[in-house]
């Protein structure tokens, strides 16, 4: 889908799923686990310096929360009431919600299951 045509997507209706593995730490903090490199050659050389195959990303409460509510069924728009209901009620959430989740689908550390579908384009 090219940038014109995401421009008439209705993100609300978007259906995120994640694309990369992670843990729940102490106090219900995520921490987001990506793989160094997918190359043998290059994992050798890290493995023989005794380095971390994998970079860590430690999201805050707020992204933790989010993050849990990704499983593939759930839309952007009852994710976005889960936070005012559990968060509080802030209008600042959907800018912050469309901001994390646009990082989050940039880094591919999530996908739209339903981008391709044309339920999904603003009513006009």
């Amino acid at each position: 889908m090219n940038k014109k045509d995401r421009k008439k997507i209705n993100f609300l209706k978007l259906i995120p799923e994640k694309t990369i593995d992670y843990r729940e730490e102490e106090e219900g903090k995520i921490t987001l686990i990506l793989e160094k490199t997918k190359n043998p050659l290059l994992k050798s050389i890290i493995n023989f310096f005794r380095k971390s195959q994998y970079f860590y990303i430690h999201l805050d409460k707020t992204g933790s929360f989010v993050w849990k509510q990704i499983d593939g069924k759930t839309d952007n728009h009852e994710i976005l009431k889960r936070m005012n209901d559990v968060l509080g009620d802030d209008k600042s959430y959907i800018n912050r919600l469309r901001l994390f989740l646009r990082e989050l689908e940039k880094s591919k550390f999530i996908k739209y299951k339903n981008i391709d579908d044309p339920e999904i384009l603003h009513d006009t």
